[in-house]
């Protein structure tokens, strides 16, 4: 009986969150930063429903992955930032430019290695295994998603369609 009132909470929860984001995303011309917090709160719609938390569980769990993800997102931003090489000053570089390059990317793929498998072991004491597992898997799915529907819009000139469950 508490894992029906669990699941259907869970579910209501997601459905809430993706009426609130579904025509905040229609809204076309928007600035960068709204945009990343409808795309946010979309991910915590998609990541709540696959996850299926229970509600000691999404209490541990958001503060964990809220925590991790910013510093995530801020060590990306800011090597997106000191590392902005377009592809024709990647054509004039020269072999030493190069070579410093490829080491300072590998260095970034480390750390961001080294940050996620932090993350996971964080996230032991949180969840179980396989919702962890569920979670690494849900994250990639909601990538390849989200950029079909960002596809889709700019070639439709309108929205994307919502989120609907495979």
């Amino acid at each position: 009986m508490k894992t029906k009132k669990v699941i259907l909470s869970n579910l209501v929860v997601a459905g809430l969150l993706l009426t609130m984001f579904v025509p905040a995303f229609a809204q076309k011309g928007g600035k960068s930063e709204e945009k990343r917090e409808r795309i946010k709160t979309y991910k915590i719609g998609y990541l709540t429903q696959k996850l299926n938390l229970t509600d000691e569980e999404a209490q541990k769990f958001w503060p964990v992955y809220n925590a991790n993800k910013d510093v995530m997102e801020a060590k990306s931003r800011e090597f997106r930032k000191s590392h902005n090489y377009t592809p024709e000053y990647i054509e004039d570089m020269t072999d030493a430019e190069a070579e410093k390059f490829i080491k300072e990317q590998l260095d970034y793929e480390q750390e961001m290695l080294d940050l996620k498998k932090k993350f996971v072991s964080e996230l032991e004491g949180v969840l179980p295994e396989k919702k962890i597992l569920i979670l690494l898997e849900a994250e990639k799915q909601f990538r390849k998603d989200l950029m079909k529907k960002l596809a889709s819009e700019k070639r439709k000139g309108g929205p994307p369609p919502p989120y609907q469950q495979r």
